[in-house]
């Protein structure tokens, strides 16, 4: 089939009526037609008659989101199906019923036809209506149902714009993919002054051809908005983009583009055969893969060639950082094929491992992602709770590299590391000690930090590192130690208390009852024996063998009479202490 498209704009100073031509090739039929009128602000109804057929422009026929424009505020692109109401046959055309002006007016109109005719190869064209307010640049991205073949087909680009009196301060500069097409402005030959220049054209078997004051070339000039674009796009591509900006110095928002039509044609096959390229593949983050195709003669190319070691061979090395589609084309003379292959990136990338550190005597817990299937494997395994897990909790006694290697249910493999420093500085404290009641001694701890002791109330002070204690009783003392890195630490000293008897009280752990004079009794030795006040000695079964309370001469070893025989013995021995009984218990050994 083919496409064809023209119109005009009644300007600030015509309107009623105005004629344009178009082309169809004989023996087609129209597949889809709209007569399309780009509105300024609040326009009231417009009744038109094209080639004596009645039509109304209206809210009904509003075919875009309303945007802003400086002629009358909220504007918008309308179009009429009229695809029922025109004949193929028709190439001249006339539309009365037009107003001049600009604010508030329906102001340029263009008719677009599309038609089916068998005996031409197919083209795809798209007509994309405005959405955007008027600014100084507008940015338009087609998304294409074909790939495109520069070689063999023109890719023609036609605008359908409106109020640009003139080129310079009132032009608008014309982008295709980034490459400069030219600026447009000032009227076509057949619209009013100050009216919106439009591509006329016509479109068939992979040709364009220009209509009234429009020329098929690479630019785009003045008048002329129709552009045969080949040149500044990448073959087999599926995206172009229009950039439109407003020449600098003038008003950056006075210029309408109402539409902008992309049409193109259909590649034919490479004589020798299609083209297949690989199937889809999954691959991991940061893998590469061998792409291939089965082209053996013409001139290869892939797209996008971003990742790929050589686009210009049947089987590249592609290395995409993200999910891709690649479009595979062999021309040979102006026949084409094409095939695509998407390569899947998994997108899973682990968390990032930072290294740390970790006080002496405290655990590290890594609060790693998790996601269903991952594999962990911590090296080395060493003071780690579970090294298969993302979150181990680590407990390091020294300084640690950590190695971690992370494999999704995909197989990915990903690896990192860690290391891990013990900081900080263990506190110590003094040795235990015993002091009799009412003395004082000096307990101490070592380290560069802060100090509290408790309990504080027998220490002359509790954030020193030495303190003096006087404690009435047996007494622990617990030194809480911060270090300069905050790390914490506790260490303690055990201060026993003897009572004024205790002080002076000494049993004895054996004694050889074997008349030598020597340690033949087991005596309580005190200096105030009149504290001592019963002495009782149990065998192993818990018989009383001995109990006196006078125990100055001591035990002689014998029971009933009897020597007894070597072993040891248990005691339990009354104090009577400052008017308090006190009682201890302690064994002995009876020696032969």
């Amino acid at each position: 089939g083919g496409v064809t498209g023209a119109g005009f704009s009644p300007g600030i100073d015509g309107g009623g009526t105005e004629t344009f031509d178009v082309f169809i090739e004989p023996g087609s039929t129209i597949r889809q037609a709209y007569l399309l009128a780009g509105r300024h602000g609040n326009a009231s109804d417009l009744e038109v008659e094209l080639n004596d057929i009645a039509l109304e422009f209206n809210d009904d026929n509003l075919v875009s989101e309303e945007f802003t424009s400086l002629y009358g505020g909220a504007s918008g692109v309308h179009a009429i199906d009229v695809t029922d109401l025109i004949d193929a046959t028709w190439v001249d055309y006339e539309l009365t019923g037009t107003l001049a002006g600009i604010n508030d007016r329906y102001a340029d109109f263009y008719l677009y036809i599309a038609y089916d005719n068998l005996s031409l190869d197919t083209v795809h064209s798209i007509l994309m209506v405005n959405d955007q307010d008027f600014a100084d640049l507008v940015e338009y991205d087609f998304e294409l149902t074909a790939p495109l073949d520069t070689a063999c087909n023109d890719i023609v680009l036609s605008l359908l714009t409106g109020y640009a009196c003139f080129t310079g301060a009132d032009g608008e500069n014309v982008y295709a993919d980034g490459s400069y097409l030219g600026q447009y402005g000032g009227p076509d030959e057949n619209s009013g002054d100050c009216g919106g220049p439009m591509g006329n054209f016509a479109y068939a078997d992979h040709i364009c051809t220009g209509l009234s004051d429009d020329t098929p070339d690479a630019f785009i000039d003045g008048p002329d908005v129709l552009a045969v674009i080949n040149s500044y796009i990448t073959p087999g591509s599926t995206t172009v983009s229009i950039d439109c900006e407003h020449e600098p110095g003038g008003s950056p928002t006075d210029n309408a583009i109402w539409a902008i039509m992309l049409t193109y044609g259909s590649a034919g096959l490479v004589p020798i055969g299609t083209i297949t390229a690989s199937n889809d593949t999954l691959i991991c983050k940061g893998d590469t893969i061998q792409l291939n195709s089965d082209a053996e003669s013409g001139t290869i190319y892939w797209n996008p060639p971003a990742g790929l070691s050589d686009p210009t061979i049947a089987s590249p090395i592609a290395f995409p950082e993200t999910t891709t589609t690649y479009i595979v084309s062999v021309t040979a003379g102006c026949s084409a094929a094409y095939d695509t292959v998407t390569i899947f990136v998994d997108e899973y990338v682990p968390a990032e491992i930072n290294n740390a550190e970790v006080c002496f005597n405290e655990t590290l817990e890594i609060g790693n992602d998790t996601e269903p299937g991952v594999i962990y494997n911590w090296q080395p395994d060493l003071y780690v709770n579970d090294n298969t897990i993302s979150n181990p909790i680590f407990t390091p006694g020294e300084n640690t590299e950590y190695t971690v290697t992370i494999t999704n249910e995909l197989g990915c493999v990903f690896y990192d590391t860690m290391q891990v420093d013990v900081v900080g500085e263990q506190v110590f404290a003094s040795n235990d000690t015993v002091i009799a009641i009412g003395n004082t001694i000096q307990i101490f701890a070592t380290g560069t930090g802060d100090y509290l002791w408790q309990p504080q109330d027998s220490i002359d002070c509790p954030t020193c590192p030495d303190p003096f204690v006087t404690p009435l009783n047996s007494t622990l003392y617990v030194v809480s130690f911060t270090d300069e890195t905050g790390c914490k630490s506790e260490a303690d000293v055990f201060v026993q208390v003897l009572t004024a008897c205790e002080q002076f009280i000494f049993i004895p752990n054996a004694f050889s009852p074997n008349n030598d004079l020597i340690n033949d009794k087991f005596s309580i030795i005190s200096i105030t024996p009149e504290v001592i006040g019963l002495l009782t000695i149990y065998n192993r079964w818990g018989e009383i063998i001995f109990e006196s309370p006078d125990i100055l001469n001591g035990w002689d070893g014998k029971y009933k009479g009897a020597d007894l025989p070597m072993d040891s013995y248990t005691y339990l021995l009354l104090l009577n202490c400052e008017q308090d009984e006190k009682w201890f218990a302690g064994s002995f050994i009876l020696v032969r």
